[in-house]
């Protein structure tokens, strides 16, 4: 869409997961909203079966699991969720999967107002955690426009615009949380991800990457709708699955699925 796409191979070992992408939707009214990622039909490698998104909204943390190879050509639905009241939106994605040697597709993303059946398409921003395996444009159609944007829409999008509204700022509300531990017991992490300055995911928040075998100090819990967080110290650290590991005595949130206690 919008002449180009990025893609990763997907893997299903931890160890070597090294793609991150997320969509960040710059105008969003509080309200309830579909959320569709639309799946472009280009590139030789087949699209993976299992691609999983992370969407973070007003509840809390959803997952969901897409089958890009069929949903090739057009918007597939991660479910429908309340935003703009608590939690900066955001849409995560990475080239973990349950299969291999598969594309994982990234391209535009919508968030479909409900109340009037109006769409807001986010802006696609690919973090900075490592060049994708390869990019695909568009052969025939104009390369003039920002490459990265993703503000217009194939035919099959929906077409209006729901009324503009500030971006959530500041520090999202606390949930209730666990007391303290006076004296914290060692978890291990099982699956690379990011460490971050509050129990929220967002770009903004991302400290650096925790890795497979790390040991990690349990210090507090804090739940978040149907989502749980550990607020951690990290206390030993394994092999370095990215430049940005985390070093030993380094503090912050990671989802509880990244640890086993």
């Amino acid at each position: 869409m919008n002449q180009e796409h990025v893609a990763a191979v997907s893997t299903s070992a931890v160890q070597q997961s090294r793609s991150r992408a997320s969509w960040v939707p710059t105008i969003l009214n509080a309200g309830t909203y579909e959320v569709r990622v639309y799946i472009p039909p280009c590139g030789d490698t087949e699209a993976t079966h299992s691609a999983r998104y992370f969407i973070t909204h007003d509840h809390g943390i959803s997952t969901m699991t897409i089958d890009q190879y069929a949903h090739t050509g057009g918007w597939a639905s991660l479910g429908t969720y309340t935003f703009g009241a608590r939690y900066n939106p955001t849409v995560e994605i990475s080239d973990l999967t349950s299969d291999d040697q598969r594309a994982v597709r990234v391209d535009a993303a919508a968030w479909i107002w409900q109340g009037e059946a109006s769409t807001s398409v986010a802006s696609f921003a690919p973090q900075n955690a490592a060049t994708p395996d390869y990019r695909v444009p568009w052969p025939d159609e104009s390369q003039e426009e920002l490459l990265i944007s993703r503000s217009n829409r194939p035919p099959e999008a929906p077409q209006a615009t729901p009324p503009a509204l500030p971006t959530p700022s500041g520090v999202p509300e606390p949930a209730p949380a666990s007391a303290p531990r006076d004296n914290p017991s060692v978890g291990t992490v099982v699956q690379r991800g990011y460490l971050r300055t509050a129990p929220q995911m967002t770009p903004q928040t991302a400290i650096a990457q925790v890795c497979p075998n790390d040991q990690v100090l349990l210090l507090e819990v804090q739940h978040l709708g149907s989502s749980s967080w550990l607020h951690v110290r990290m206390a030993s650290t394994a092999n370095d699955c990215a430049p940005d590991h985390a070093r030993e005595e380094t503090e912050g949130w990671v989802p509880s699925a990244l640890v086993s206690d």
